[in-house]
């Protein structure tokens, strides 16, 4: 019997998520009517909102935020890609493949949403100097954004969500989720060289190298130092984390702290420029979610899930991978990762199944499914944003094209793998 409850939560959760999905409302503001909602409802007291919220998750975000802006700041971003431009003396190829690669390196490291942004925003500006058709460089980059966000636990919101949630370390995500994706990347950077050969060739470059060198795109020497000091210690933390025994959010907290103190007066910028908007969302989310949570919906869907994988791995893998894949093509992976992560806790439960393949299989759809289509991720978003006030903007069914052909293609190899290593030889 269905109570007034779970009618309640259940109607709350709908319409905040069509609220998200449709655009209507901004999504944070949408999350946060959700919290006024369940709170009038009395779903939820404010102790238990606070209790759902992945505080982990949220301190992780904002270290990384701040990580990102001094890096923006200082010019490291735009250092490494003149650097890379004249490696590759502007030849259109060798550029395709060291953006494919500097994008999906850059992202398995820090924010792939700030990553794609900004290797969108030069390459339009490297295009326009060297009078080359962008198109190809920033659907390649966002593509390779989503697909290297998924190697390790700091790449993409939906790899922090799942690591933090299921308490995996830095060392465990990467170590299965980085082979993976490195096989992908692979067989994404073959699948673009095809799909684009006739551009890439037919394209002639107006220079063969930079106009400005790379170091003169350092806008403040001293933080450029630090950022570089700062990010090896941060990386060298998170890769031991399990050993030393500090959670991945205090390291974040604690080298964006360090920045944030010893920076210099640009710092105060950066602090302004943090994404506040974007760390409530994710707190909403939590507290949305647990609105289904705590009246038993999440465990009445996993028990239905459940049934139809029986103790079976494969399909189980199967079904949560493809899942999470197509629910990405439909609306963003972050608030899909929020609802799938309780499900797939209880699945495991249900079942007697092992947890942690379930995670990575939910990774992997979640991330790479978000190539689907240009909305289907937070990176394909802002990427497409850029590209409406140049001469060369990406419409939807442009991308739709490549994007679905890259999901099947990825998805596909890696559900494949994890199946056959969990489920066949598990």
């Amino acid at each position: 019997m269905v109570s007034n409850e779970q009618i309640i939560a259940l109607g709350i959760f709908i319409f905040v998520f069509a609220l998200i999905v449709s655009g209507i409302k901004e999504k944070t503001i949408a999350g946060v009517f959700g919290l006024v909602l369940l709170g009038s409802f009395r779903i939820l007291a404010v102790e238990e909102m606070i209790a759902y919220v992945d505080w982990e998750a949220i301190m992780l975000l904002f270290g990384l935020m701040v990580i990102v802006g001094a890096f923006r700041e200082a010019g490291v971003f735009a250092y490494l890609t003149a650097y890379i431009i004249n490696f590759t003396k502007c030849d259109p190829k060798r550029m395709h493949y060291m953006f494919i690669g500097l994008t999906a390196l850059l992202a398995s490291f820090l924010d792939s949403v700030t990553v794609a942004l900004f290797m969108v925003t030069v390459t339009i500006m490297i295009c326009e100097v060297i009078e080359v058709n962008p198109k190809p460089y920033i659907v390649s980059e966002i593509l390779a954004a989503n697909v290297g966000g998924t190697a390790t636990a700091i790449g993409n919101p939906p790899s922090i969500m799942i690591a933090s949630a299921a308490g995996l370390t830095f060392v465990e995500f990467a170590a299965n989720m980085a082979p993976i994706t490195i096989a992908c990347l692979v067989l994404l950077t073959l699948f673009l060289r095809w799909y684009y050969k006739d551009s890439l060739e037919k394209a002639k470059v107006a220079m063969e190298s930079c106009p400005v060198a790379p170091r003169a795109l350092v806008t403040d020497e001293n933080l450029f130092r630090l950022c570089i000091i700062v990010f090896l210690v941060f990386v060298g933390l998170m890769i031991s984390h399990s050993f030393i025994h500090i959670s991945p959010a205090i390291i974040a907290l604690g080298c964006s702290g360090v920045l944030l103190f010893v920076g210099g007066k640009k710092m105060t910028k950066i602090l302004h420029k943090v994404e506040w908007s974007t760390l409530l969302f994710f707190g909403s989310l939590f507290v949305v979610v647990g609105g289904l949570d705590k009246v038993g919906i999440l465990y009445i869907v996993a028990e239905g899930i459940a049934g139809l994988i029986g103790q079976n791995m494969v399909a189980g893998i199967f079904l949560i991978a493809w899942t999470s894949a197509l629910g990405s093509a439909v609306v963003d992976n972050i608030p899909l990762v929020a609802t799938l992560l309780p499900i797939v806790f209880n699945i495991s439960q249900i079942t007697g199944l092992e947890q942690k393949p379930l995670l990575w299989a939910m990774a992997l759809g979640a991330c790479m499914g978000g190539n689907s289509t240009i909305l289907a991720s937070s990176a394909g978003i802002v990427a497409q944003a850029a590209t409406e006030k140049t001469k060369y903007p990406i419409k939807f069914y442009e991308f739709l094209k490549v994007g679905l052909l890259s999901v099947f293609l990825t998805v596909g190899v890696g559900s494949i793998y994890l199946a056959i290593r969990f489920g066949v030889f598990g």
